[in-house]
């Protein structure tokens, strides 16, 4: 149950952190860092974001990013603990809910520049 529970879980989250990566400039350390707090559907912006050089910043995103991440929060909804963990993006269910990896996604973008 694990397994199929973990592979639901990178079928959301890793287009959606790829999705967003591409379509708002944003680095890596600051994607991984946003919470759930600073995402406005509405205005289609990541409120406060802290950017390169300490500056804090607002984010906008498209339409394709909201897609994105509707997928992901529907389904992150369903693994415990992640009402009380704040991160945007978590781990793979494992022991604990944590940041996501920040391998993970790395890897992702060299393999895609790979094919």
């Amino acid at each position: 149950m694990v397994e199929s529970s973990a592979a639901e879980f990178y079928l959301r989250r890793d287009p959606a952190i790829l999705v967003t990566l591409w379509n708002t400039g944003l680095r890596l350390a600051e994607l991984l860092s946003l919470d759930l707090t600073v995402v406005d559907f509405e205005a289609e912006v990541f409120r406060a974001v802290r950017r390169k050089g300490g500056k804090i910043l607002p984010v906008y995103f498209n339409v394709d990013v909201a897609i994105a991440l509707r997928r992901w929060l529907w389904q992150r909804k369903e693994y415990p603990n992640a009402a009380t963990n704040p991160a945007l993006f978590l781990k793979r269910p494992r022991r604990t809910f944590e940041f996501a990896c920040r391998r993970g996604p790395r890897w992702q973008i060299r393999e895609a520049r790979r094919h």
